[in-house]
């Protein structure tokens, strides 16, 4: 085990959920990790360039005599049995985190924009009042 080192860092932030870690090899000839899924979005990292965005990974453990089969079961798991995200859910993230998208990154991001703004800034209890509202409006025009 003294050829790998795992260094978790500090939280950037007091609100950071993530746990971020550097692992450290001190064998490079054996092959440590192969990627299951998401090579578009890593292979940017092996040809050099540096990316200034974060890029969100999973490392799973597998043991080494069941490493084939377990590999292409997760794939085939993640590719056909995986339910997307409502985008609902997906913007739900970015909301409730103020200190990492601030209503001036969501109004300047050329990545969001206003419409993101005036969103965020609906609260959850006003949602019902904005459907009877919209709701008799329908039902005054008959649309």
């Amino acid at each position: 085990m003294n050829d790998i080192v795992i260094k978790v860092l500090r939280r950037r932030h007091d609100n950071d959920k993530l746990r971020v870690a550097n692992i450290l090899f001190n064998d490079n000839t054996i092959k440590k990790f192969g990627r299951i899924d998401g090579n578009h979005r890593l292979t940017v990292e092996d040809n050099g360039s540096i990316n200034p965005k974060e890029i969100p990974f999973c490392v799973i453990l597998f043991e080494q005599r069941t490493i084939d089969k377990d590999e292409k079961m997760l794939f085939f798991n993640i590719n056909s049995k995986a339910k997307p995200l409502k985008t609902e859910e997906t913007l739900k993230a970015i909301f409730t985190d103020e200190s990492n998208f601030n209503d001036e990154l969501l109004k300047s991001d050329s990545s969001f924009g206003w419409e993101y703004y005036f969103t965020k800034q609906i609260k959850e209890s006003d949602i019902n009042i904005y459907l009877e509202i919209s709701q008799t409006f329908f039902h005054l025009f008959h649309f």
